[in-house]
C-alpha cells in the first residue's frame, strides 16, 4: 500500500496554503487519528513540520511531513499530483462539541475528509491499534445497517439491533431463525457487507435508497485456509421503516454524529443523494424535486414542507456531513466520467 496514492485518492487536489517559518509546538505529537478506515498517527515534530503516518490494520505506510503555518492549528501536505507538479493539502484542527477534527480541504476550500481523534488504546502497542481499529469499523458496520425493517407483501417484520436480528411475523424464513445473534465478517484489514450467524450461515446485504437487499452468503475456503463471502441467491428486499422520533429518518445519524469516509464509502451514490437530502427534508426544506418530495412524504410521517424554500438552519454537524458526502459524489461523478 503506497501512502502517497492513498493521500491523493481520499483528499484529491487540495488548497496550498502561505507558510511562514514557525517554531511553535503543535503539541500533537502522541495523538492519532481515524477516518473510519485507516489511522494517522502523529509521530514526530520539528520546528517546520509535524510527521503523520499511515496504518491499516496489517500494514503501515512511511511517514509524511504536514508543515506548520503562522497558526499552530493549521497544516499543509504536499505531495506530487497526477501531473508531477506538487499539490497541497489544507488540514485544519477543530474541536466540534468536544470532539477533536481534522478537516481537509481542495482547493475551491470544499471539504474533502474528516479525521477524528482517537484515543481507545496505546499507540505505542501494534496490537493495541489493531484492537482499536476492529472496534471502529465494526461499530461503524452496526450503526449503519441498526433499524426496524418491513417485507413487502408479508407480515414478516426484521428488527436489527447492535449484536442480533429478531424475525417476527407468520411468515417462515428458511434463511435466517427468529431471533439470531451476529457478527461482522471481515477479510484481511476491511469489515464487510456480510453478518455470520453461526454455524457456517452469512448473510450478505446491499445498501438501497429505503433499506437493504438481502442475499445468501456463500463462503470460499482457499487451500491455505483463508476464508471469505461473496454475494449468492437473493432472498428479500427489507424496507426500512422509521422508528426514532427524536430524529426521524433513514439516516439519522447525518444529523447528530461527525461521519467520516469510512462509514460513507458503503453507501451507493443514489442512497448519498438521499442521504444528504434528508438532512435537509428534516427542517422543512420544501423541494421542487418531484422524486425528492415524494420519497420524504411516502417515507413516514414526519417530512411537513415549509410553505417556501427559504435557507433552512443547519447545524455544523449536519454542514459538515452535507460537504463530505457532496466531495464524494463528485469523485465518483468525475471517475465515472474519466472512464467513458
Amino acid at each position: 500500500m503506497q501512502t502517497k496514492l492513498f493521500i491523493k485518492i481520499i483528499l484529491g487536489m487540495m488548497l496550498p496554503l502561505a507558510i511562514n517559518s514557525v517554531t511553535a509546538q503543535s503539541g500533537m505529537v502522541g495523538t492519532y487519528w481515524h477516518d473510519g478506515k485507516y489511522f494517522y498517527p502523529v509521530e514526530t515534530e520539528d520546528d517546520t513540520a509535524i510527521w503523520v503516518n499511515m496504518l491499516s490494520l496489517h500494514e503501515g505506510g512511511g511517514a509524511d511531513p504536514w508543515a506548520k503555518t503562522q497558526n499552530p492549528n493549521v497544516f499543509k501536505c504536499c505531495y506530487e499530483g497526477g501531473d508531477e507538479k506538487e499539490s497541497c493539502d489544507s488540514v485544519s484542527k477543530i474541536n466540534i462539541n468536544g470532539l477533536d477534527l481534522m478537516l481537509l480541504y481542495g482547493p475551491d476550500k470544499k471539504l474533502n475528509n474528516i479525521l477524528k481523534r482517537y484515543d481507545g488504546q496505546s499507540k505505542n502497542k501494534y496490537y493495541a491499534f489493531s484492537h482499536g481499529f476492529d472496534t471502529i469499523q465494526e461499530k461503524d458496520n452496526r450503526t449503519r445497517i441498526k433499524g426496524r425493517y418491513a417485507i413487502p407483501k408479508t407480515d414478516m417484520v426484521w428488527i436489527i439491533t447492535d449484536d442480533s436480528i429478531l424475525v417476527s411475523g407468520t411468515s417462515i424464513s428458511s434463511l435466517i431463525n427468529k431471533n439470531t445473534n451476529y457478527s461482522i465478517f471481515w477479510e484481511m484489514d476491511y469489515t464487510t457487507p456480510v453478518l455470520q450467524l453461526g454455524n457456517k450461515r452469512y448473510i450478505y446485504y446491499e445498501f438501497t435508497i429505503n433499506g437493504l437487499d438481502i442475499f445468501e452468503g456463500v463462503l470460499n475456503i482457499e487451500a491455505d485456509g483463508f476464508e471469505w463471502v461473496v454475494k449468492g441467491r437473493f432472498r428479500y428486499h427489507l424496507y426500512k421503516q422509521d422508528v426514532d422520533n427524536i430524529v426521524p429518518g433513514h439516516w439519522p445519524e447525518a444529523s447528530t454524529m461527525i461521519l467520516t469516509r469510512g462509514y460513507l464509502d458503503p453507501y451507493p451514490s443514489a442512497v448519498l443523494r438521499y442521504m444528504r437530502n434528508e438532512i435537509y427534508a428534516r427542517k422543512g426544506y420544501k423541494y421542487e424535486n418531484e422524486s425528492l418530495a415524494s420519497f420524504f412524504c411516502q417515507n413516514g410521517n414526519w417530512y411537513h414542507p415549509s410553505d417556501s424554500q427559504e435557507k433552512v438552519p443547519l447545524s455544523l454537524v449536519e454542514e459538515l456531513n452535507i460537504q463530505l458526502i457532496q466531495s464524494i459524489e463528485r469523485e465518483r461523478k468525475n471517475k465515472k466520467t474519466s472512464q467513458n
